[in-house]
């Protein structure tokens, strides 16, 4: 369970690109090659910016008092989607060492707040189909809507599909 979930600070970056990198790694490595993987960089002055970013939305989610997980969202860039009224999630990620704690649902609940109090109605996400995250998405009341897209992401091509969900008031 997180300790608490709370907007990223300035100086967490480097944090934040750590957990990004060893969250994806691990999720990545069956479906995207070693030597890609290592080649995959998250650099700090990149959250940096996202983190000062007041159209963003920034989040971690602690455990033991230390960012173990993060979201991040933004205003959605897909052609069919009103950006004043859905959200993209566009990075959910958890540390390795702690999966199914909860830290994901509990950013997904303070993400849910915060985009209500934006006055967003929807949110999406896109994810491999590959992605074993699904069923995660799913019990918490996300459905694909049959959008997808194909992507490259270090070196490999693959199908994504998005998901949608209202925001929850």
């Amino acid at each position: 369970m997180a300790d608490d979930v709370r907007p990223a600070q300035p100086g967490e970056g480097a944090r934040l690109g750590e957990i990004y990198l060893s969250s994806g790694r691990a999720a990545w490595a069956r479906h995207i090659s070693p030597v890609a993987l290592a080649g995959v960089t998250s650099p700090a002055d990149e959250w940096e910016r996202w983190i000062s970013d007041p159209d963003l939305i920034v989040l971690v989610a602690e455990r033991r008092g230390q960012p173990a997980a993060l979201a991040l969202l933004g205003r959605s860039t897909d052609e069919d989607s009103d950006p004043a009224r859905v959200a993209l999630l566009d990075r959910l990620y958890t540390e390795p060492a702690s999966w199914r704690r909860g830290l994901g649902r509990a950013l997904l609940d303070a993400a849910m707040q915060e985009l209500g109090e934006r006055r967003f109605r929807e949110v999406t996400l896109w994810t491999a189909e590959w992605n074993t995250s699904h069923g995660f998405y799913e019990a918490l009341g996300w459905a694909q809507d049959g959008a997808t897209r194909e992507k490259t992401f270090a070196g490999s091509t693959f199908t994504e599909v998005r998901y949608r969900t209202q925001v929850q008031r």
